[in-house]
């Protein structure tokens, strides 16, 4: 009993304080306002602190991709650079004002027939003389000679790079007929022409792939070495300005 009377007198007391505490807050409600400013003072300044190192961190966090980015163009850059000297030509059209960079042609070393001949070329263009920045695409160009099957159809085309396959389309044809004299006789040939469109990254990666195939048709045609030194110097220089 008296036990329970003593823990009655502590509550009763624990109460009296806390009204007496509300009413002194009540009487001075200029004490509550100033509490709340700090607060929110308080809250401002972690706000704006959270903020500058949010700004700090994303600021990082770009500087660190851009080194990424620009330590993988110069690992590539070395890589292809090694292996690429390869001649290109420009040429500029003044009546679209675009120019064209042009490769030579590097034959396939197929194991057809030996009188079957299998190019490839690359060519890409840029608007004005002078290219001021990196191109999306580029364009392989490979050529048929002596052939009497027509690829005009042909809709698309199929890099295979260290067993990946690498689709690509077809967006231009041609065929170039020739008549030839040879022992007195008049010869009929013809050299057809398909024009297949890359992105500069499936350039990248058919210049750095270690075996390669173009396969389209009934061809299915090796890269040897001067085929990767074609793409890699296309790479480098509508990439990285090399």
């Amino acid at each position: 009993m008296t036990s329970a009377i003593y823990r009655i007198a502590i509550v009763a007391s624990a109460l009296g304080c806390a009204v007496q505490t509300g009413q002194a807050l009540a009487d001075d409600p200029s004490q509550v306002t100033e509490q709340l400013r700090a607060e929110n003072q308080a809250l401002r300044e972690d706000n704006e602190r959270l903020r500058t190192e949010l700004t700090q961190l994303q600021s990082q966090l770009q500087s660190a991709r851009d080194q990424a980015i620009k330590a993988t163009h110069s690992r590539d850059a070395t890589e292809v650079t090694l292996r690429r000297q390869v001649p290109l030509y420009t040429r500029h059209d003044p009546s679209s004002n675009t120019s064209t960079v042009r490769s030579e042609m590097v034959r396939f070393r197929s194991a057809g027939t030996l009188t079957a001949k299998q190019w490839l070329a690359m060519q890409y263009s840029f608007a004005g003389q002078i290219q001021t920045g990196p191109v999306d695409a580029v364009q392989a160009v490979i050529a048929l000679g002596r052939t009497s099957q027509s690829y005009q159809h042909v809709q698309s085309i199929t890099f295979l790079v260290d067993g990946s396959p690498m689709t690509c389309p077809v967006v231009g044809y041609t065929n170039k007929i020739d008549t030839t004299k040879r022992f007195k006789k008049r010869i009929r040939t013809s050299e057809q022409r398909l024009v297949v469109e890359l992105t500069t990254e499936q350039a990248r990666l058919i210049a750095l792939g270690q075996q390669v195939w173009v396969s389209f048709a009934r061809y299915k045609l090796p890269f040897a070495q001067e085929h990767h030194t074609l793409f890699g110097a296309f790479y480098a220089r509508a990439i990285l300005g090399r």
